[in-house]
């Protein structure tokens, strides 16, 4: 047992402390924290990197937290804010919160003409705008975030990749082989997320996605027994 446990275990520590559950050994190796949210488990990760190592740099330390679920249609999306666009977008919706001179709806449909397009419109104003959307269901994501709670969920991020995906590697690696029906709602930050509140906004962020999932038929309302039944999880607590 090291004397000082690592800051990426102390974090782990901390997110089982509020969120209840257990430390997990994965396939590969490193541990993650499983917790319950409603009917569904989270694994919240911060030992996986972020892409290959950089020269000089090694690799690059990254926090994603998922949420495994039965998908009832095959729906993927992947959500990230638009490069430079997006990030103006947001510092101005900021900047403009407390101006009674002039709203952000306002500002916005004056510089909206000199925007480029983005590639889907789904019909939700300066939503469409700062995000870029891939999808393999337009009307779908359509349906999926016409609740405005959790658009502006979305926006209220600095920095935000929200994604759904089957058969995603970061999940098998966790559990191994998986059904075709599992999939992974998660959100991925190429960083190590420190602070208890950015935890909480982003667990928050993920209640809000898998519950309106599970209210438009994408999501089958009860979490897959991904820990039971793969035989490969050794349930333990991390060392420190």
């Amino acid at each position: 047992m090291r004397l000082f446990p690592s800051s990426k275990q102390s974090i782990k520590k901390r997110v089982v402390e509020r969120y209840g559950g257990a430390f997990v050994r994965t396939r590969e190796g490193h541990t993650v924290a499983v917790s319950s949210m409603s009917c569904w488990n989270v694994i919240f990760d911060n030992d996986s990197f972020d892409g290959p190592p950089v020269p000089l740099l090694g690799a690059r330390p990254a926090t994603r937290i998922g949420i495994p679920f039965i998908s009832r249609d095959g729906f993927i999306w992947e959500l990230k804010r638009r490069g430079l666009i997006g990030a103006a977008i947001y510092k101005e919706r900021l900047r403009l919160a407390g101006n009674h001179e002039k709203t952000w709806e306002e500002k916005f449909e004056e510089v909206r003409p000199q925007l480029t397009t983005p590639d889907l419109l789904l019909g939700y104003g300066d939503f469409d705008y700062e995000f870029s959307i891939e999808t393999n269901d337009p009307d779908r994501t359509r349906l999926l975030l016409a609740e405005p709670a959790l658009r502006k969920r979305i926006q209220e991020q600095p920095i935000v990749l929200l994604a759904v995906a089957l058969g995603e590697e970061w999940l098998t690696a966790i559990a191994g082989e998986l059904s075709s029906d599992i999939g992974v709602l998660y959100v991925h930050r190429s960083e190590l997320v420190k602070k208890d509140e950015h935890i909480q906004e982003l667990y928050g962020l993920l209640s809000l996605t898998i519950e309106r999932m599970a209210a438009i038929g994408s999501a089958a309302p009860v979490s897959p027994d991904f820990l039971g039944t793969s035989g490969l999880l050794q349930i333990e607590a991390p060392d420190g």
